[in-house]
């Protein structure tokens, strides 16, 4: 212990002895041991009073405290121990470099002076011996205890490790041979199963995991964690890592004085802020970049009168292209005031058109009016129903006519619907005729067809009077003669007998069943056909089979499963027919030769309508059976079909439409035909009974 002034001290009081400086206060030494802790000037100070085992000059022992004052800790402690040099790291120091003396080990020493050789981490005592000429366990014996069995590995490499290939036994010096085995690359030195991992990509060690994936990775970058992303890590060294590769979220810097702040770092600007409302002057900047505040200024150059506490500071503007009160999203200008083209307001997803902004009415037009991001049905700010621009409310259509019935299912909404109708006012969900829209035409003669010029005052659903009375089509051309409508055929009758023929008298080049429709009485033309002879008013055989020669045709057909064409209300069927002429004769000719000799009109067939009709035929003559539509084939379907059969079991048809589809006039004809004799005696008593006739001819005779 140094000496020290002795003196005498009555001590009174449990917090120690206190002197009484001279002039003025008192000096303490509360442990006791001879130094004060306010020493006066030209005396040592009690570095701990509180431990009277610790003062200046006080024997300095290793247990963490600076017990001499002297501002070190452990230094030339008294019980410190010896610490040897080991060089390569196996834990045995090499006394050839002297001892240090330190209270903990030093990085790079080792507790015992016992290795022999400290440039190989190999050997150390207790090493296993190997086969390689050296002393590996120090005890000055060299390849001692080797088997001559043992099994060498080929060290490519190098590294004092092998592959897992056995490559021989015995004992050799040979360096390009080990008894260790386990190298997962003998391609490199550098890797071995006592190799440190290092950032080089290959797994060193040999135990699996490579690079950063490896917990016993050495020599790896140190990163800190930069929290606020402003590119500048934590002083914090406890968030820190070190790995091959910076992950996310660190760099390769400690500067950041504030990680919760990216506006702090060492680039930021700081502003002088004299009127202290927290906005700075921007012609007043501090002249470094730094980390940490400077008194008195703050990193924001917004104010635009320092000098004026609570003035307002500079806006954002924002470019409004559009003029429609905001501008687009990102912050491009900070001014005190805003010139044309500029806003407060920012926000607007299309800036080019005026009518969308953040303030806009959403309405249906597929685009998103208010920069909600939705758009139409899908936005919730979407306008009610009673906007111009607003969603429909939908109402059930069954019939599909447009208009809808309320059911209690209708819902509003922008988009078309299947199944629905914006309009409300269907009477009858099952006609698509009737509806708050139908107009009614007077039908004056009861033939089911009305009168063009005659309709009911207002439009409704019911039908104002009996339904006699009024109908939904303006089909008549004469609503005073039942007899007469659009729909009347007419059949050529050059001879005014009133029995006329089907040729071409429309002039359309296709011969017809029905030659023209309409009101056209008179004009040599009859609603009646059959007529054998067109140039002889005295021959009124309508049948034109004259007892003999006859033939029989079956006609069966489907009509198309179309619809006729839909005129004021009234669904136009398609007419079927058969037209025979003179063989050699063309009924698309209107010579002579070409007239119609034989015609017969089945009726009218409708959309999925089939018939069957039988009837005879005058042999010899050539014969077409006869579709005819006056709208086409809206669906494109072909599935009209006609079949003649004749009576010696001929067939003949056709099941496609002739012409062209898109035209409004199209021919369904079958192949021509021969009409066969069909006639004989059918009675099978008489002796000339003939088992192939189908028709008699009054031709039977029987023996007395």
């Amino acid at each position: 212990m140094p000496p020290v002034s002795v003196r005498i001290l009555l001590c009174t009081t449990l917090a120690g002895c206190a002197l009484p400086l001279p002039g003025t206060g008192t000096f303490i030494d509360e442990d006791q041991d001879g130094f004060y802790r306010n020493a006066p000037a030209g005396q040592p100070s009690d570095c701990d009073d509180l431990d009277a085992s610790t003062f200046p000059g006080a024997p300095e022992i290793c247990d963490g405290i600076d017990n001499d004052c002297n501002r070190r800790v452990d230094d030339d402690a008294e019980d410190a121990l010896e610490w040897f040099v080991d060089a390569d790291g196996d834990g045995h120091g090499f006394r050839g470099a002297g001892p240090v003396k330190a209270c903990r080990r030093p990085q790079g020493y080792a507790g015992a002076a016992t290795d022999c050789n400290d440039n190989d981490r190999h050997t150390f005592p207790g090493a296993p011996e190997a086969c390689d000429g050296l002393d590996n366990d120090c005890d000055r014996d060299v390849d001692e205890g080797i088997a001559e069995d043992a099994i060498w590995y080929f060290d490519a490499d190098g590294d004092g490790f092998g592959s897992s290939v056995q490559a021989g036994t015995g004992c050799s010096t040979d360096p390009t041979w080990t008894q260790r085995t386990g190298d997962c690359n003998d391609a490199f030195a550098s890797v071995n199963p006592r190799a440190d991992e290092v950032c080089d990509g290959l797994d060193n060690d040999c135990d699996g995991l490579t690079d950063d994936f490896d917990p016993k990775l050495v020599g790896g970058q140190t990163s800190w964690l930069d929290a606020d992303g402003d590119g500048y890590g934590a002083i914090d060294v406890s968030l820190t890592l070190s790995s091959c590769t910076v992950p996310d979220g660190y760099v390769t810097n400690d500067q950041d004085c504030d990680d919760a702040d990216a506006a702090r770092h060492p680039e930021t600007r700081w502003w002088l802020d004299a009127d202290l409302d927290g906005t700075g002057d921007p012609t007043s900047p501090w002249p470094t970049e730094q980390c940490w505040q400077p008194i008195g200024y703050i990193h924001n150059d917004r104010d635009c009168d320092d000098d004026e506490p609570g003035s307002t500071g500079l806006l954002a503007w924002y470019p409004d292209a559009d003029g429609d009160g905001f501008g687009t999203a990102t912050i491009v200008a900070w001014s005190c005031a805003g010139d044309d083209g500029w806003s407060l307001a920012s926000g607007d997803c299309n800036d080019r058109n005026a009518s969308i902004h953040p303030d806009a009415e959403e309405i249906c037009d597929n685009i998103d009016n208010d920069c909600s991001g939705s758009k139409d049905d899908d936005d919730p700010g979407l306008v009610g129903t009673t906007h111009p621009h607003g969603p429909r409310t939908w109402f059930t259509d069954a019939d599909g006519d447009g208009w809808g019935v309320s059911d209690g299912t209708e819902f509003s909404s922008c988009a078309l619907q299947s199944g629905r109708a914006s309009i409300e006012g269907d009477c009858d969900e099952t006609d698509p005729v009737l509806h708050d829209g139908t107009t009614w035409y007077l039908d004056a003669d009861g033939d089911g067809h009305g009168d063009p010029g005659s309709t009911w005052a207002t439009l409704q659903c019911e039908s104002p009077g009996s339904a006699s009375v009024y109908v939904t089509n303006a089909d008549d051309c004469d609503d005073a003669d039942a007899e007469l409508n659009d729909f009347t055929g007419w059949f050529h009758d050059a001879d005014d007998d009133g029995i006329g023929v089907a040729s071409d008298f429309d002039g359309d080049g296709i011969h017809d069943d029905v030659n023209v429709f309409g009101c056209i009485e008179g004009m040599h033309a009859s609603a009646t056909y059959g007529d054998c002879d067109d140039f002889d008013d005295t021959n009124l055989d309508d049948t034109c089979t004259g007892g003999v020669n006859e033939g029989l045709l079956e006609v069966t057909w489907t009509a198309d499963a179309d619809p006729g064409s839909v005129v004021n209300g009234s669904v136009r069927n398609t007419p079927i027919g058969v037209t025979c002429v003179e063989e050699g004769g063309d009924p698309a000719d209107d010579s002579s030769d070409g007239w119609v000799q034989f015609a017969i009109y089945l009726g009218a067939a409708d959309a999925q309508y089939t018939g069957v009709a039988e009837f005879e035929v005058p042999t010899g003559l050539r014969c077409y059976l006869t579709l005819r539509d006056r709208t086409g084939d809206p669906s494109q379907d072909g599935t009209p079909t006609l079949e003649v059969t004749t009576c010696d079991g001929q067939a003949t048809g056709v099941s496609a439409w002739s012409g062209d589809a898109g035209t409004s006039l199209m021919q369904f004809d079958t192949t021509s035909f021969i009409v066969p004799d069909c006639s004989g005696c059918t009675d099978a008593m008489a002796d000339n009974y003939s088992a192939s006739a189908l028709i008699d001819d009054g031709s039977c005779s029987y023996a007395p």
